[in-house]
């Protein structure tokens, strides 16, 4: 006896369904759900520094919106607020909260970062330098147009949301803002001065209207802003320096500048590979640019 199968129209229909599900689906769901096991991470970091740090109202605090190169390059909570405690008797309170590989288009859609820093009434904000000046590109990478990298993160979050819904979504996740990788501890060995670099874009004043509107709020409410520079290896360094010292950069620095008050903390160094396992500062390298750090929010406070 033959099987009888449903006439093509049928299976015309069922591929429209389930095509339209995908895409009313795709535009349903916010941005923010594609990035996945990064964002979850972002907010567990977040709620597990909210529960363990308790504020008073006359203690300072200081905030740094950044991504990985943050997470692996600064100091944690405690080492900031010791040692401000044992050299100035005060108390002072620097977060870092991040998300992995964030980028300057990724902040304009995670108003997390924004809404932390407000409960948590931020005195000074440092933003990642290439979270507002510069678009990296990995090579290889492809240049979506940003329609596309919205839609694209929206089916990636729909499916996050099916993963979960079947109980295999990526569940590894530290809950913290606060914690080593263990390739963190030591230098990998491999001469960063060699490591391959980014292609750099520099980025406009427009390009970050939904930041600036933020930035905007923070000046209204007396926050100091910093635009903050992290070290990368050499031959990334040397890349970077020469676009800042054109006019372009220092058109946007002076907007920022003017517009926001914002001041430019920018390391002095150019770091010995030993500090660095590949793009990120390893233990050594953190300390060293920790301790930096800390002179210049005791200097600028």
């Amino acid at each position: 006896m033959k099987r009888k199968f449903p006439p093509p129209s049928v299976w015309i229909s069922a591929a429209a369904l389930v095509t339209l599900f995908i895409v009313g689906s795709a535009f349903v769901l916010e941005e923010r759900e594609g990035y996945g096991a990064f964002y979850r991470n972002f907010q567990s970091g977040m709620q597990d520094l909210e529960e363990r740090y308790e504020i008073a109202e006359d203690d300072e605090v200081v905030i740094i919106f950044g991504s990985s190169f943050t997470a692996m390059g600064i100091q944690h909570h405690p080492y900031f607020y010791d040692r401000f405690l044992s050299e100035t008797g005060e108390q002072v309170h620097v977060f870092k909260i991040y998300m992995y590989n964030c980028s300057a288009s990724d902040l304009k859609e995670l108003p997390g970062f924004f809404e932390a820093a407000k409960r948590l009434k931020a005195d000074i904000v440092c933003i990642e330098e290439r979270l507002l000046a510069f678009d990296e590109y990995k090579s290889g990478m492809l240049h979506l147009p940003r329609w596309l990298q919205r839609y694209s993160l929206r089916v990636e979050g729909l499916k996050e949301h099916l993963l979960a819904s079947l109980g295999k979504e990526d569940t590894e996740n530290p809950g913290t803002f606060e914690f080593f990788w263990k390739y963190h501890e030591e230098a990998n060995w491999v001469d960063s001065t060699t490591f391959g670099t980014s292609a750099f874009e520099l980025r406009s004043f427009a390009e970050n209207d939904h930041v600036n509107q933020r930035l905007a709020e923070f000046q209204a409410d007396g926050v100091q802003l910093v635009m903050l520079n992290l070290p990368r290896p050499a031959v990334t360094t040397r890349v970077l320096k020469s676009i800042k010292e054109k006019q372009a950069f220092q058109v946007l620095l002076k907007r920022y500048r003017e517009e926001f008050g914002m001041q430019q903390w920018e390391y002095p160094e150019i770091l010995p590979y030993s500090h660095f396992t590949d793009a990120h500062l390893n233990r050594l390298g953190m300390e060293r640019y920790s301790d930096w750090l800390f002179q210049q929010i005791k200097a600028n406070r």
